[in-house]
């Protein structure tokens, strides 16, 4: 029955494609905050890069790559001018995208993700809890953060945003200030979703968790359905944030009511369902700005 109900989901949800046209009426939940889209835009760079990492390699339970420290630091100046920072020390394995989702995006590691993964791994990846910076943004920031170092690192475009997708969905949620380590992939490893910090700037914070809460087929099929939202529309960051709000929130009350068509019978005829209050976005966050007041999400840098 179990197996019924999530074919079933997956059905619905890939009949989401048609709201694409309806997510104007929504919020953008980056509160039209500017992103670079373009590799060679001077408003985001890497400074002391390239990244050079130790020759030691380190094995971390339940993770699938080898971690390399970082031997000097890297920094990231973000479309706001917001500065980023990874120490010395930074534990990376070059990849950030959650492993439940490679089959979909695909090998993550390669050297264009190099510095953009060292950045997110500084900012919320295991072994670095202990380092200044850690946890002390949102994590929708971060991820954001992420897009634009990947872009930055060579990374083209489509594929940019598939893997900022994944992160975003699958990814770590904390609330800023708590510096535990959080990752739904470890399950009984002693993985647990961040509960407790000081609120710092807007965040959807951690309230019904979508790699926590929905079944793991669920799951694939909202990334699933996301990819194939990106590549037919490229999509800005603000429409791909929304556009997952709105799946994310039909495949949790699926999976709370064990009814693949509760909240998603109705697709076709409205967009997915995402508030201005669910979304506020990080334009308040300190160090960043919004961009296009008009909150329309197109507002990118790309020279």
């Amino acid at each position: 029955m179990k197996f019924v109900i999530l074919a079933a989901l997956c059905a619905a949800l890939s009949g989401c494609a048609a709201v694409e046209s309806h997510l104007a009426r929504a919020p953008d939940p980056t509160g039209g905050q500017r992103f670079c889209t373009d590799p060679d835009t001077p408003a985001c760079r890497f400074l002391n890069e390239p990244v050079r990492l130790s020759s030691e390699q380190v094995a971390l339970p339940g993770r699938p790559y080898l971690f390399r420290e970082t031997l000097d630091p890297l920094e990231f100046v973000d479309a706001s001018g917001r500065r980023w920072r990874a120490p010395a020390g930074t534990l990376t394995d070059g990849a950030s995208v959650p492993r439940i989702f490679t089959s979909i995006v695909g090998s993550p590691t390669a050297p264009e993700f190099v510095n953009a993964a060292v950045m997110h791994d500084a900012m919320c990846g295991v072994g670095n809890t202990d380092l200044p910076g850690f946890h002390d943004a949102t994590w929708e920031a971060t991820h954001r953060m992420f897009y634009e170092g990947l872009r930055v690192g060579g990374t083209e475009d489509p594929r940019a945003k598939v893997m900022f997708a994944a992160v975003y969905l699958g990814g770590p949620r904390w609330l800023p200030g708590d510096r535990r380590f959080n990752d739904p992939a470890l399950g009984s490893i002693g993985a647990f979703a961040s509960t407790q910090g000081r609120p710092s700037g807007p965040t959807r914070g951690l309230d019904d968790w979508a790699a926590e809460k929905i079944p793991l087929q669920m799951l694939l099929a909202v990334m699933r359905q996301t990819k194939a939202y990106i590549e037919r529309n490229d999509p800005s960051i603000g429409e791909i944030e929304r556009y997952i709000n709105g799946l994310e929130r039909r495949a949790l009350r699926a999976a709370a009511t064990g009814d693949p068509g509760e909240g998603m019978h109705d697709a076709p005829e409205e967009e997915p369902d995402t508030t201005e209050e669910d979304d506020p976005g990080d334009q308040d966050v300190p160090g960043e700005t919004p961009g296009d007041p008009t909150g329309n999400g197109q507002d990118r840098i790309e020279s």
